[in-house]
């Protein structure tokens, strides 16, 4: 901000995608430029992001395991860097949320850095500095709701500021937690340190709440993407308003970091309290990890998530018009630094049993060797093609780069749950017939958001779905008496037969009286009957007497329609689960989800439907073979559904799915994007920088002896 003295030039971490600050939308800033806008209350907002502060804190951790003297070069250059992050960058307790929203977990990755200044230095400012941030982060991203009818908080963290975005996702919270454990364990003032050794057991014991008990994890032990719905409460309770549903574990598998950082807290937090349940967690997050995020080298490796990484114009490497790199690159650096963090915690307490580090000792070994050996790209650079390449490479420069894959990718794309209450996508509609049963109510309505809240009005019982039209779809009768629906050129469903054409489109050769152009497959005639805007509410699918073949449903495309569909049950009981129900269509009264091989194109497929029905093979849905605007929508694990087709949007997070999402593989497979771009830049040095260290840190360590 500008009422911080401003005594060190602006100093950045750079790597493609830099410009991704509030002010860069829109600013005109290139995707290689970095400025500093001087009349910008938060000063450098184009120049710094969350794995900025990641790579310091890999850098000073660096300088602490190779017990580098602070009057280092090195170590002065890191220090310089450490306090021009602290003046120009807007990740600090300053930052108003009310003026602009914000990611919570963003700022958390500066605590966590100057936290391993602090270590570093013993300079009490930079612990100082993460206590502030903490503070904010508890203040702007606590949820303090009353659960119903108790007095009690829900807890847990947000995700963001921004109140369609108010995810609880397990990397915030981890985050969060990992730095309390941390100040409890830095301040020596005995108030200060109970208040945040209580915040870090009760954060601790909110991720052991969910699932009676077993936590926040997957079924194989990985920590998962999160708590869903959006705005839940806690695994206990539903806050007290409108919107405070009960939350439950999305059981979907995170990325690395989030386990990493739960690991290294949990050793912490033993340190603290010399209880063992922490000790017993950690280390059956370790053996978790061992079996579940390590490739067939035993590298650590993540499952990619999402095209935005496969972006079709390599060249172009800003935040909003694609990213190389992508940010989840970044995540298994991240676990290797708090593995590295784990390691030495039990270590120096004389608590890691040596089965433990042999674990240990093997991840990190074979990570750091597959980074160099398969990873690496030498000097000179004049014959890369690198499309993070955004300031030119240093052809003359005499240390290595390394890519952010540390072996060749050869894993499934996967995409992440959907968090929201509602999916709402446009140009979709239903094709149930206007006097069908389903219908719960059908009339006038101003807008789309006026007809999903006359669904949310009333109970699931009532209804399930909304479909906003602002023109009726018309249909036509073909020569036999059947209905059909007029279609454009290159084969689409019109959206009305007077303006039929796409924009853009040249001229049909066929075009019947009224004024519709039509494929050659089949000659309709349309009715061309408009109709004022309308809202077709629909009740939930009947248990008996209904057709769920392929003739009806609710993904027909419609441009001038909007398909609003409420978030089904958690899967509890056998009216919301798939347990012991799929394949059949059969259900019990009081039901909101189907688990038949059509549930996804009536979009009411039950939450565990993929991990029930589906085979391992068929969980990670991908676009291979689906290609068109006609194939069906894919639901995912965790509920919500994404697409292959030109309509999908390319937007979401590694823990979050947005409504009508691209299926992860989308670029790669529809668009020809390639598979592994290659990208080097500060990212990838970071997270090399991480593996290295704890190669050198974790394997100095003698087994037999434990020193």
């Amino acid at each position: 901000p500008l009422f911080r003295s401003a005594s060190s030039p602006a100093t950045f971490f750079f790597a493609c995608g830099q410009i991704g600050g509030m002010a860069a939308r829109g600013s005109g800033a290139s995707p290689n430029s970095c400025t500093c806008d001087l009349d910008w209350p938060f000063s450098c907002t184009n120049c710094y992001r969350w794995w900025s502060a990641v790579a310091l804190e890999s850098a000073v951790n660096y300088l602490i395991e190779t017990k580098i003297s602070l009057n280092n070069s090195v170590a002065r250059r890191i220090m310089f860097i450490a306090e021009s992050m602290w003046i120009h960058s807007p990740y600090n307790s300053d930052w108003d949320p009310e003026q602009s929203a914000v990611y919570i977990d963003d700022f958390a990755w500066y605590a966590l850095a100057y936290l391993r200044v602090f270590d570093l230095t013993k300079d009490d400012i930079w612990r100082q500095r993460a206590e502030a941030i903490y503070d904010w982060a508890y203040k702007n991203g606590f949820d303090r709701r009353q659960q119903l009818n108790s007095t009690s908080e829900c807890g847990g963290f947000w995700w963001s500021t921004e109140t369609i975005k108010r995810f609880k996702d397990s990397i915030t919270i981890v985050e969060l937690l990992h730095v309390a454990a941390r100040l409890a364990g830095s301040i020596t003032p005995a108030p200060n340190r109970t208040r945040f050794l209580d915040y870090a057991v009760s954060i601790w014991d909110w991720i052991y709440a969910f699932d009676n008990g077993s936590g926040l994890f997957a079924a194989n032990g990985i920590m998962s993407t999160g708590a869903l719905p959006e705005w839940c409460c806690n695994p206990l309770s539903r806050a007290n308003d409108t919107r405070g549903h009960q939350c439950v574990n999305s059981r979907v598998p995170g990325m690395s970091y989030n386990h990493g950082l739960l690991m290294s807290t949990a050793a912490t937090l033993y340190n603290l309290t010399g209880k063992a349940e922490y000790l017993t967690r950690g280390l059956q997050l370790l053996d978790a990890a061992y079996e579940n995020l390590t490739n067939s080298d035993g590298a650590i490796r993540d499952l990619q998530r999402g095209s935005r990484s496969l972006v079709t114009v390599p060249s172009e490497c800003g935040a909003y018009t694609g990213d190389p790199g992508s940010d989840f690159f970044s995540f298994k650096g991240v676990f290797v630094l708090h593995l590295n963090y784990f390691t030495r915690s039990l270590h120096d307490s004389g608590s890691l049993p040596s089965s433990a580090l042999e674990k240990i000792q093997s991840i990190v070994a074979n990570s750091s060797n597959n980074l160099w050996t398969k990873s690496r790209v030498a000097p000179p650079f004049n014959t890369i093609k690198d499309a993070c390449n955004t300031m030119g490479h240093q052809k003359n420069a005499s240390y290595s780069k390394y890519h952010w894959w540390w072996t060749t990718s050869n894993v499934s794309i996967e995409t992440p749950p959907n968090s929201f209450l509602w999916f709402d996508k446009t140009g979709l509609t239903c094709t149930y017939e206007k006097n069908s049963p389903l219908i719960f109510w059908n009339g006038s309505a101003i807008s789309s958001a006026d007809c999903k809240q006359r669904c949310a009005n009333v109970s699931y019982s009532n209804c399930s779905k909304a479909v906003f039209q602002t023109v009726e779809n018309l249909k036509g009768v073909d020569a036999a008496g059947r209905s059909c629906i007029c279609y454009a050129c290159d084969g689409t469903p019109c959206h009305h037969c007077v303006t039929c054409l796409p924009k853009g489109k040249k001229a049909c050769p066929t075009k019947n009286s009224q004024g519709c152009y039509t494929s050659s497959k089949v000659e309709c005639n349309c009715t061309n009957n408009h109709s004022p805007p309308n809202c077709v509410l629909y009740k939930p699918m009947p248990p008996t007497g209904f057709n769920r073949d392929n003739t009806t449903s609710c993904s027909v495309p419609n441009y001038d329609a909007v398909l609003h569909v409420k978030r089904p049950y958690p899967p509890t009981n056998s009216s919301t689960s798939c347990k012991g129900r799929c394949g059949s269509n059969k259900t019990t009264n009081n039901t909101s989800c189907f688990c038949d091989s059509v549930c996804a194109r009536h979009f009411d497929c039950c939450l565990d439907y993929v991990d029930e029905c589906l085979p391992p093979e068929k969980q990670s849905p991908t676009c291979a073979g689906s290609c068109d605007s006609a194939s069906p929508p894919h639901p995912l694990r965790g509920g919500g559904y994404c697409f292959c087709n030109s309509d999908c949007t390319n937007i979401y997070t590694d823990n979050n799915s947005y409504n009508g999402g691209c299926c992860g593989d989308y670029a790669w497979k529809c668009l020809s994007g390639p598979r592994d771009v290659i990208c080097l830049d500060g990212r990838t040095q970071a997270q090399a920088l991480s593996a290295f260290t704890a190669h050198y840190a974790v394997g100095s360590i003698n087994v037999k002896t434990n020193h």
